[in-house]
């Protein structure tokens, strides 16, 4: 309703500034000059709202130029699987990969779905993904959002295409009403640092990560 009051007021003032000069001449000669003004002013409103209520409803963003993104859809798990054997491979973690593409499809769409991702796509293919999940903060007492990977396809860098990634990501998470934003950064990546401190991101240098796996973890969920 709101979005539809917005669109309305908006049209009607536009309609008021492109109607022929000889018929705005008369409004405005019958028109106090401080209506006029008014008016001027409620045009400037309306667009305002507009533009506010579609990136809240993410039907407007400054995407560049011919990309799009979208969440991922059923059928999307091998493209998917490609660009993390990319991140892997960027991040010198090649030999740590040890999933499929068919059980990332099936925890991305399977009946408990574990994970979301978004896809930016460009040149009619995948060139980049956002992929992450729900924790909790018992601090702030909200969910929050856990960025578990975000990567772009080195040649299509420097296009600003992680930056709309993020920020999508952050539209989520801000329309869900979650307390944070969280994500990990290898020490010797200085570039991404850079980039996601200009975000307005604060890396935590006094957290550490701790990680129980494979026989560690069997181990410790069996042991009496």
């Amino acid at each position: 309703l709101n979005l539809y009051k917005t669109v309305v007021g908006f049209l009607m003032g536009l309609t008021y500034l492109i109607i022929p000069r000889k018929y705005k001449l008369v409004l405005f000669v019958l028109t106090p000059t401080n209506l006029y003004i008014s008016m001027f002013v409620n045009i400037c409103l309306h667009f305002q709202k507009l533009i506010a209520i579609l990136e809240k409803h993410h039907l407007f963003m400054n995407l560049p130029k011919d990309l799009t993104l979208r969440f991922a859809q059923p059928g999307d798990g091998t493209a998917l699987f490609t660009l993390i054997k990319g991140l892997a491979e960027y991040e010198k973690l090649s030999h740590t990969v040890t999933g499929n593409a068919e059980d990332l499809e099936k925890h991305l769409f399977g009946s408990h779905k574990y994970i979301e991702a978004i896809l930016a796509q460009k040149d009619n293919k995948p060139v980049g993904f956002a992929l992450f999940f729900h924790n909790y903060s018992t601090f702030l007492t909200k969910p929050g959002i856990y960025l578990e990977d975000i990567f772009v396809l080195p040649e299509y860098r420097q296009q600003g295409i992680g930056k709309v990634l993020l920020k999508k990501v952050a539209q989520v998470c801000v329309d869900r009403n979650c307390g944070r934003l969280e994500w990990s950064v290898l020490d010797w990546n200085e570039p991404a640092q850079k980039f996601y401190r200009s975000m307005g991101a604060s890396i935590l240098d006094e957290w550490r990560i701790c990680r129980v796996t494979g026989e560690e973890l069997r181990q410790l969920g069996t042991e009496e």
